[in-house]
């Protein structure tokens, strides 16, 4: 359960780190940014997958890139991350990385990131003090650096409802391939207002 993982997580501390696709977490062990003593697997924690819309587009934290990028639902509420999501990495890639593992390590590269920024997404953490909101505006500190408190896990990426007559926009600059890490990208939001301005950029 989400609560027998953040106790978990508090028993072990900095010793453990969480798990989900894995995409993320294999890379860092890989260049041994970390070497954690336990990994908390939260692959078969209900509730943390899948879709709900209720006035704004909710996503759970295990969602992959892939389901994010061919939902129904997020093409409707939510195109420019799905353009986004159809940006990260290879096929591979998009169909094991989830969206709360690619926002919770804090890589500098997400493709996902600057969409959610750009449509003002906040984040459900649970934790040993219980649940909290956090926007994505000030959520990445630094290279891998996250306001993930101790004991803390992402559950859900919540997204605000747009404008119906909001246009959006997702590009990515690579050097290599399209599949490669991204230089620079850029996402933007614009909602068109009267006379040819726009009320929100």
């Amino acid at each position: 359960t989400l609560a027998e993982a953040v106790e978990a997580l508090r028993t072990h501390g900095e010793d453990a780190r969480i798990i989900a696709g894995g995409t993320a977490l294999v890379l860092m062990l890989r260049y041994r940014f970390i070497r954690p003593a336990v990994l908390i697997s939260l692959a078969r924690i209900p509730g943390l997958h899948g879709f709900r819309s209720n006035g704004e587009l909710t996503i759970g934290a295990l969602t992959t890139h892939r389901e994010i990028e061919r939902s129904p639902d997020v093409a409707r509420q939510a195109p420019l991350l799905a353009q986004a999501a159809g940006r990260v990495g290879s096929p591979a890639i998009r169909n094991m990385g989830t969206i709360g593992g690619n926002l919770a390590y804090g890589e500098a590269a997400s493709d996902p990131a600057p969409a959610l920024l750009a449509l003002e997404a906040r984040l459900t953490l649970a934790g040993p003090e219980g649940e909290r909101s956090v926007p994505l505006d000030g959520f990445f500190k630094d290279f891998y650096e996250t306001d993930i408190r101790p004991g803390e896990i992402l559950t859900a990426v919540h997204v605000p409802r747009l404008p119906s007559a909001a246009r959006s926009r997702f590009i990515k600059y690579t050097c290599l391939s399209e599949e490669d890490r991204a230089l620079v990208s850029v996402a933007a939001v614009v909602v068109p207002g009267s006379g040819g301005t726009c009320a929100d950029v």
